[in-house]
């Protein structure tokens, strides 16, 4: 049990903190049924993050197609006014 709650602690602190997350192991044991719970809310944590990262991507992607399609004068830089 100990191993399932330091991997799920793991889950939790790195979905607070944004931090990128290193390759992790699956415990040995079954996850014991007194987390079953408490693992079903990190899986749906990480499952709006992983929909969060998507929209972020997107939304990247989107705007890096945009400015690819505004001319560059001779080939030097050409800068976008957003504000004027």
């Amino acid at each position: 049990m100990r191993e399932w709650e330091a991997l799920l602690d793991r889950f939790e602190r790195d979905l607070a903190d944004d931090a990128p997350t290193a390759p992790w192991e699956r415990p040995a044991s079954d996850l014991p049924p007194a987390l079953e719970q408490r693992a079903r809310r990190v899986l749906e944590s990480q499952r709006r993050r992983i929909a969060t990262l998507a929209q972020e991507r997107d939304a990247a992607l989107a705007q890096l197609t945009a400015l690819r399609r505004v001319p560059s004068p001779e080939g030097r830089p050409a800068y976008v006014d957003l504000d004027g």
